[in-house]
């Protein structure tokens, strides 16, 4: 077939194109470095882009809650966020983030 090339660029555009459930910033005021969270119902871990476990500040998308862990696995609960937050407050430490679209 030889629309298979266009379509596997078409399918890997439409991946880098798709907007961030939530970004979190290793700083407050969204400075600092920063990673987004794309996977949604996915526990992710921070940390991978270079960035510190901790969480300075978050922008959380429209219709997202999102849940930062103290573990790399998701069991233990830091905080809940279904906005974006400028500044955190309390415990900053977070090994990894859950995110999920409300109904």
């Amino acid at each position: 077939m030889q629309f298979s090339p266009l379509l596997a660029i078409a399918i890997a555009s439409a991946v880098a194109a798709q907007s961030p459930l939530a970004i979190v910033y290793s700083d407050s005021d969204s400075s600092g470095l920063s990673e987004p969270i794309l996977a949604e119902g996915e526990c992710v871990g921070i940390g991978s882009s270079g960035m510190a476990p901790e969480v300075g500040s978050i922008y959380v998308a429209p219709d997202v809650t999102c849940t930062t862990y103290f573990d790399p696995g998701c069991q233990d609960t830091n905080q809940v966020f279904s906005s974006t937050q400028s500044d955190i407050p309390g415990e900053r430490d977070a090994q990894s983030i859950l995110c999920q679209k409300k109904n």
